[in-house]
């Protein structure tokens, strides 16, 4: 679906993250219209998100799916990367088109260190970045930590201090680093 107002201008409510995938274009995180899009020929394009409620789910088109609040995107060889801060889910779009719960069980809560990330809850995820090798860094915020979750699925506690006061930002270089943002007044 090509997404643009009356006026023919861009339809984005509330853009929250920028990513680009590999073509070269860029995806759009839109927690107002709760899509993810792509920006292709002057349009946008959904390629995760329906803009409804539901159905919530996981292994579904992912343009069939709800996002309640997507809040950031990355992406890597395997896919697009989604923080849906609203579900407490970090989601992957595969190439095949199909939306996956990597991290996150729908509710708030705090998933223990070496758990399988698919029954581990976050609190308020806000960044994600893709660690190179199939995995994610995701900033955990509600419990003021970072994690990772590797490609077999495996969560990974980074910081199990709560050190974390107001994390915003999170990349990962190509050197492999990890940078983290944290805006304490």
């Amino acid at each position: 679906d090509v997404l643009l107002d009356s006026t023919g201008a861009f339809g984005l409510v509330d853009p929250t993250a920028l990513a680009v995938d590999r073509e070269g274009y860029v995806l759009v995180a839109d927690a107002g219209r709760r899509i993810v899009a792509r920006v292709s020929d002057g349009a946008l394009v959904a390629v995760a998100g329906n803009g409804g409620t539901r159905p919530l789910g996981d292994g579904g088109l992912a343009t069939s799916t709800a996002l309640l609040r997507p809040v950031d995107v990355d992406v890597d060889d395997h896919g697009v990367w989604i923080v849906d801060a609203e579900t407490h889910t970090l989601y992957r779009r595969t190439e095949d088109g199909l939306l996956r719960r990597w991290i996150g069980t729908g509710a708030a809560g705090i998933g223990s260190h070496g758990s399988q990330a698919r029954f581990a809850a976050l609190h308020d995820p806000t960044r994600v970045a893709a660690d190179g090798l199939g995995g994610a860094y995701v900033i955990d915020s509600g419990n003021r930590r970072l994690v990772h979750v590797d490609a077999s699925g495996v969560l990974r506690v980074i910081d199990t201090q709560g050190h974390l006061q107001h994390a915003s930002n999170l990349t990962r270089l190509q050197t492999g680093e990890i940078l983290v943002t944290d805006d304490v007044a």
